[in-house]
């Protein structure tokens, strides 16, 4: 069976002064306009992975009340070859497959309305831990564009010229 009252969750924010919560706040950090959601790309080669988790919870109540503008991102949408492929050997060579740079630079172009420039976020097993210090940071980026590693990684084109952030989840 499922939870008691699931339908009636109720989204618990911090206040800006003290360690109170307010039902239904709508406090966002310094800088970032209530009316302005947080938009979140997540690029992917799986996006229909996202659909459950993006309904659920806090994330579903985030988006319900305009906190969060989260948007899965299909990188085979960005290919230009018949197969939509995405991975290809290492540049330099080596073990495995990497994501190739096209598609990623193509996508990330595609993403940035040009209002704000985005903080471009690779996950992988290097980068720095994700925090809770590190969520409030990015959160007061406005848009994040968030690369899911995949294969052996990607090509450093990639993160030589535009990943912002390197993360650990």
């Amino acid at each position: 069976g499922g939870r008691e009252g699931a339908d009636s969750e109720t989204l618990s924010l911090p206040l800006p002064e003290g360690g109170e919560t307010a039902q239904g706040a709508s406090h966002r950090p310094p800088g970032i306009p209530a009316s302005r959601p947080l938009r979140i790309d997540l690029v992917t080669i799986f996006p229909e992975m996202f659909d459950g988790v993006l309904g659920t919870g806090m994330l579903r109540l985030g988006r319900e009340r305009g906190l969060l503008d989260i948007r899965p991102i299909n990188l085979r949408d960005y290919t230009t070859d018949k197969h939509n492929q995405t991975d290809d050997t290492p540049c330099g060579g080596g073990a495995g497959m990497v994501m190739m740079p096209d598609p990623l630079f193509r996508c990330v172009e595609a993403l940035d309305d040009g209002s704000e420039r985005p903080r471009v976020i690779l996950t992988t097993p290097t980068g720095d831990p994700y925090t809770q210090a590190k969520a409030q940071e990015l959160a007061c980026a406005g848009h994040l564009i968030v690369i899911c590693g995949r294969y052996e990684g990607v090509d450093e084109r990639v993160r030589e010229h535009l990943v912002t952030d390197e993360i650990s989840i």
